[in-house]
């Protein structure tokens, strides 16, 4: 079987005739590199520098994915514990609201059974 590609056989093809920006990267390459996403601190700065870069396509495309799969995991970690506090804090406001409500009716019916000893509410 003879394939051409762009009127090259695909038996002469040699991935050093496509210039260094378009060269595909190797699966050990993005292996390496998503081991040192892994690094914190490293791994923002690292993933800048190659988002920015002209030197690999694929390095850029890879590094752009990562940014913004980084930055939507923030939003949702960010929208997740807003949403934890706020009902932590509601919880909390109701348990004092109850905590008073009940220490005044019980202040209330001490004073009623007691009327002697003058313990008001306050």
């Amino acid at each position: 079987m003879n394939s051409t590609m762009g009127g090259e056989k695909m038996e002469d093809f040699n991935e050093q005739s496509i210039p260094e920006q378009y060269r595909p990267v190797s699966t050990w390459a993005f292996v390496g590199y998503f081991l040192l996403c892994c690094i914190p601190i490293v791994n923002i700065v690292c993933l800048i520098i190659f988002a920015c870069s002209d030197s690999n396509i694929n390095r850029r495309n890879f590094a752009r994915a990562y940014l913004v799969i980084f930055g939507i995991a923030i939003v949702l970690y960010m929208i997740g514990w807003a949403s934890l506090f706020n009902a932590s804090s509601s919880v909390t406001n109701d348990t004092l609201k109850t905590y008073e409500e009940s220490r005044t009716q019980m202040l209330q019916e001490q004073n009623n059974y007691y009327p002697s000893l003058g313990i008001l509410p306050n």
